[in-house]
């Protein structure tokens, strides 16, 4: 079996494993078609997972295009849209299971409340998306070398609006439903502003180091800032001479 069919199998399974998720997690909402579709995307957790689950949809069609096409494999193998992608959704991911994972640790009441989230029967659910479909995403480093595109700078920006987007979800799913997404939101104003801000600050933290520590591991290739234009000049000489 050739390694494009490998990853191609690799990705319909964890196409299938985050599908099956997103639809679990669905009918944990209640309401019409698109108050669903609100009530599930309300969370961070929610939206994180609906992203990972776009990107296996969008590397799956790619592989089963290269198939078809009978593509040579090359040194990179997916667009730079891809890749940019990819490293986005890996931080956020990541942000999301030490988010979570250290609130359970320190007071699981700020994020359940008074629910006894012990007794819900949901803890493989609650695992799997908020760390397990973050842990499967390292896979991808052994299928194709990471490229970076982006300027650092460009990076912190698309986080800052990522956060200022999801803020605004949960001030309107306070303000015009009366509803609260997590606990804390409880203690007020103010409590909100710091722990909203404590997680952009912890995204552009892992955004930094997964730069420098897996850019010196050979993961992520090339400086996302003084070889970008060069990297994207490569990318096209390499897909000219693989396709």
């Amino acid at each position: 079996m050739s390694i494009s069919s490998i990853k191609l199998w690799v990705h319909l399974t964890f196409t299938a494993i985050n599908i099956f998720y997103f639809i679990l997690l669905r009918e944990m909402t209640q309401g019409s078609f698109l108050m669903r579709i609100w009530n599930q995307h309300v969370y961070l957790t929610n939206i994180t997972h609906t992203l990972v689950t776009i990107y296996y949809l969008f590397v799956t069609i790619q592989d089963i295009c290269q198939i078809i096409k009978k593509s040579k494999i090359g040194t990179i193998i997916y667009t730079s849209t891809t890749h940019n992608y990819f490293q986005f959704v890996f931080s956020l991911s990541m942000l999301v299971g030490v988010a979570y994972w250290s609130l359970m640790i320190y007071d699981p009441k700020a994020l359940w409340g008074s629910v006894d989230y012990q007794k819900l029967n949901i803890f493989y659910i609650m695992t799997y998306i908020h760390g397990g479909n973050h842990l499967i995403l390292y896979t991808e480093f052994f299928f194709y070398q990471q490229y970076v595109f982006l300027r650092r700078a460009q990076k912190w920006i698309i986080g800052i609006l990522l956060f200022l987007c999801y803020f605004t979800i949960t001030a309107i799913q306070y303000f015009v439903f009366g509803k609260v997404v997590y606990n804390f939101q409880n203690f007020g104003f103010a409590s909100m502003i710091s722990i909203y801000s404590s997680f952009v600050i912890v995204f552009f933290l892992i955004e930094y180091f997964s730069l420098k520590l897996f850019g010196k591991v050979g993961l992520y290739k090339f400086s996302a800032d003084s070889q970008q234009f060069q990297t994207k000049s490569n990318l096209k000489d390499l897909q000219k001479k693989t396709n």
